[in-house]
């Protein structure tokens, strides 16, 4: 009888080592080791943001978008995630112009069949501390629509916020809007943008959203030095920033990615704050890969 209870006990024990061992397996094999990270812009349009990061077993994440009445960029997005099911598990917003936020109200309104998991944004300013400080800009409903949607799978973002697991990449925020934004900004929306670091196993990137004041990079560079250099970059506010050489060396990355078509580079209009240029041959000096959107869609695997 004692032999028959230890050969059950025995039994018993093997068949849970083996299903601990099968879920394990399984488990594992789900797990992302690549991500394949795509630029996406229209080169006529104006300056306008849009990526996607697709994992090598599965899951997508949406970074920003562009304009809502862009239906390129709106059938670009449900193409994707169709292929993902029709889901997507984060949608990063890095705060909330139009040629940023625009294409989540679009896909958000219009098309229900759409799962969108996590949605992620800047802490973001009152309506009138925003217009406080950005007196020359008119267009608004954009801002005020997305601050009236009921979104319960949102979450704002501050400063040293960390998400461990967004597809097996992790998340750091180094900028978000805070008064100090308030009190030292103009523009506080771009100037309140999420910058943030997504890690992936070996190599990560650096996204710098819209930020475009000098007082910002130093702040960067004073607050997360350690942080700043990364494979791969999003340079700020399409290239068009007061960022000094100074941040881009701290960066240093491989490649360089500029959301802005390539009239705005080269300052075919002549606009005195376009500097995006000169940006960009300071990166080219420095033997960065540059890549805009007159050579989208541009890919990468993040490993």
């Amino acid at each position: 009888m004692k032999r028959k209870i230890v050969f059950i006990i025995l039994l018993i024990f093997i068949l849970v080592i083996t299903v601990c061992g099968i879920i394990f397996i399984f488990n594992i094999s789900k797990k992302n080791t690549q991500w394949i990270l795509t630029q996406y812009g229209e080169n006529q349009m104006p300056q306008m943001m849009c990526f996607t990061i697709e994992g090598n077993k599965n899951g997508l994440v949406v970074i920003d978008g562009g304009y809502e009445d862009s239906k390129e960029q709106v059938n670009t997005i449900l193409s994707v995630a169709e292929k993902h099911n029709n889901i997507i598990d984060a949608w990063i917003i890095t705060h909330l112009d139009s040629d940023h936020s625009g294409v989540f109200l679009n896909i958000y309104k219009n098309h229900p069949e759409i799962s969108i998991k996590k949605i992620y944004t800047s802490n973001i300013p009152t309506l009138e501390k925003a217009k406080e400080k950005t007196p020359l800009e008119d267009q608004w409903d954009q801002f005020e629509e997305f601050c009236s949607l009921n979104l319960d799978n949102l979450t704002y973002l501050n400063e040293n916020d960390k998400i461990d697991d967004i597809i097996g990449l992790k998340l750091h925020v180094l900028w978000s809007y805070s008064e100090w934004v308030y009190e030292n900004c103009i523009n506080l929306l771009n100037n309140g943008s999420l910058v943030f670091k997504l890690y992936g196993k070996k190599e990560n990137m650096l996204f710098c959203a819209d930020t475009q004041d000098e007082k910002i990079a130093k702040k960067l560079i004073e607050n997360h030095s350690e942080e700043l250099k990364s494979d791969y970059l999003q340079v700020g506010h399409h290239g068009n920033n007061q960022f000094p050489h100074e941040f881009y060396k701290a960066v240093s990355p491989k490649i360089a990615f500029f959301s802005a078509p390539e009239y705005l580079i080269n300052n075919v209009l002549n606009v005195s704050w376009y500097t995006a240029g000169t940006v960009k041959k300071w990166l080219e000096d420095d033997d960065v890969i540059v890549y805009l959107h007159n050579t989208a869609p541009n890919c990468i695997t993040i490993k």
